[in-house]
């Protein structure tokens, strides 16, 4: 058996159609969603990625090892999954960003771990939206879906899974991507896919910790016209992610590992 691990970075359920949101565009999570096991009760041990991720890998609260910090990654004397399979005989692929290894257990845990470049990125960094420095909200990407290093790393694990053939060891593909993490921009042809005046700011604040308040007022994010608009690019993110999983899902249809792989 094959496995396939798909893992967008900071995408709320609520903001994914299969989970009840009125109008994000996710067909291939919600055909995903339909075709396979949907989680009602599934919950993060950390807040923060790295923690969440070093728990998911090593099956342990991130407290165990201490893990409790963006810099304190798996390190070569824990067991991993990864290392687990990679031991068992499996070909383990990891192409995206890495949040999860300390330096000495990639070559443990791994075959291949790459971070691709974009195809063809923005000419230039995008800029802020509002001229605030501390702004979550950039300027849309003046390029196509290839200029996202996303697009580079599934398309560089849809390569191997296609290039896989009966008889080769069995796989373990981690596409770890980079979206819809901050800052919040897309391509040009996504970043404007939903309106602010779609979206609802209802409950904002309401029963949070104060440093919920003190983040947006740190990010000049009280205002609720920018709020709203980084909420529409942030769906817009998770719908540019939802056509990666697309790509993968039809190039996984048509390749030689389809009736072997979960």
């Amino acid at each position: 058996m094959n496995y396939i691990i798909f893992m967008p970075d900071e995408m709320r359920a609520e903001s994914v159609g299969c989970y009840g949101h009125p109008f994000v565009q996710t067909p291939n999570l919600d055909r995903l969603a339909q075709q396979g096991t949907l989680f009602e009760q599934c919950h993060v041990q950390n807040p923060v990625c790295s923690p969440c991720r070093c728990s998911f890998a090593t099956g342990q609260y991130p407290h165990t090892n201490g893990h409790r910090t963006l810099w304190n990654l798996v390190k070569p004397y824990e067991h991993n999954l990864f290392r687990y399979m990679k031991e068992a005989g499996y070909d383990v692929w990891v192409y995206g960003k890495n949040d999860l290894f300390a330096a000495d257990t990639i070559p443990l845990s791994a075959d291949v771990f790459v971070e691709k470049q974009a195809v063809h990125p923005p000419a230039e960094k995008p800029e802020s939206a509002t001229g605030n420095i501390d702004d979550f909200l950039l300027e849309p990407m003046h390029c196509g879906e290839d200029g996202v290093k996303d697009y580079a790393n599934v398309m560089a694990g849809i390569e191997k899974i296609l290039g896989w053939k009966p008889g080769d060891k069995p796989f373990v593909l981690f596409l770890p991507l980079l979206y819809p993490h901050c800052p919040y921009t897309a391509p040009e042809d996504y970043y404007h896919l939903y309106e602010e005046e779609q979206i609802s700011l209802r409950g904002i604040g309401e029963g949070k910790p104060e440093f919920h308040e003190l983040i947006r007022r740190y990010r000049s994010l009280n205002d609720p016209e920018a709020l709203r608009k980084v909420q529409a690019v942030y769906l817009s993110m998770i719908t540019y992610s939802d056509a990666l999983l697309g790509k993968l899902m039809d190039a996984l249809d048509h390749s030689a590992a389809a009736e072997n792989t979960l």
